[in-house]
This record gives C-alpha cells, structure tokens and sequence, in this order.
C-alpha cells in the first residue's frame, strides 16, 4: 500500500487534465468522480474536520480493499471500497 504521506505518492495520484482519453484514466477519473458523490451525498462522509467525527479505517491488502467507517453527529456509515482495476 503506498505512503499517503509521501509526496511522490500524491503526485502519482493526481488526475492530470489532458489524458482523459486514455481508457485507463477514463476509468479512474469516473472513480474519482463517484467517491466525490458518495462524499457530498452521505453525512457522515462529508465533514474533513476530525474534531467532529469518529472514523476507523484498514485495508486488505491481497484483495486491494479499503474499509471506512465513520460517525457524524450519531450517523454511521460504513463503505468497502475496491480499487478500480484496468
């Protein structure tokens, strides 16, 4: 699992505008785009302020899945994010 501090591994993450066309980046841009949704769409999800929330997160490595649940204002939600996958 890449370091979420590094830098190399944000700049690697980064959608760049202009290569949208490739298939691959296509895929990952859309992926974005419905995380953002899920984001915006789910109380729990949309505070980044840690002061106001309660969340847990791990990973499983093997099957490159992400797991986050969260609480806001006694609201949970839980999600199980798999990796987009070219």
């Amino acid at each position: 699992m890449p370091d979420s501090q590094n830098p190399d591994t944000f700049e690697h993450s980064r959608v760049h505008p202009g290569i949208q066309t490739l298939v691959e980046h296509n895929q990952i841009l859309r992926w974005y785009h419905r995380l953002i949704t899920l984001r915006k769409s789910i109380l729990p999800l949309e505070s980044a302020q840690s002061s106001q929330h309660e969340h847990r997160v791990w990973i499983e490595e093997s099957e490159q899945v992400l797991f986050l649940y969260r609480t806001l204002h006694r609201q949970r939600a839980a999600l199980i994010i798999r990796t987009p996958t070219g």
